[in-house]
């Protein structure tokens, strides 16, 4: 559900699961967001049938076990993966492959005593950046903005005033 924005999307999501009751509403920390989604009409959550007419009363029930407005609340992947929906898909070890909630924690605390949460902004988007890369090498091409690149000039060559200088040439 892609918004314009953060109010747009908000106000997306409350037209899909309704508005939040007031458990919900306690469990936002902007009071901002607090007021604004008091201020919207009260919407009841959608029906799924109108919108998915061919789903099967199965596969509504794990819909709307994931779409809940409070996180806490929502299902987990693993208990998503138990759910009888979508039990011929599961071989049954799928605790054992996801590990547990120690083994992650574990991890955890190791990769925070590596430094590696101590990095700035920039630092972490190169970081991100350099991982698309490795699984999509050819973004390499591609303009910011996800546009292919046009075929480009070749450079001006640089007046030489430096023998050296004459091997150089900017973009």
């Amino acid at each position: 559900m892609p918004g314009r924005d953060f109010k747009d999307q908000l106000r997306l999501i409350i037209q899909l699961v309704g508005t939040p009751d007031p458990e919900e509403l306690a469990g936002i920390a902007d009071e901002q967001v607090v007021q604004y989604v008091r201020a919207m009409e009260h919407r009841p959550r959608m029906d799924l049938t109108e919108m998915m007419p061919r789903a099967t009363e199965a596969s509504l029930k794990l819909m709307w076990r994931m779409l809940r407005f409070d996180p806490g609340k929502r299902v987990t992947a693993l208990e998503a993966l138990k759910d009888p929906y979508l039990a011929a898909y599961t071989t049954g070890d799928e605790a054992a492959q996801c590990g547990s909630a120690a083994a992650i924690s574990r991890d955890t605390k190791w990769l925070a005593g590596t430094g590696a949460f101590n990095v700035s902004k920039l630092e972490l988007q190169n970081m991100v950046f350099q991982e698309m890369i490795d699984f999509h090498p050819e973004t390499v091409e591609l303009a910011w903005g996800a546009q292919p690149m046009q075929a480009a000039e070749p450079p001006m060559p640089v007046q030489a005033e430096h023998p050296a200088a004459a091997q150089m040439s900017y973009r």
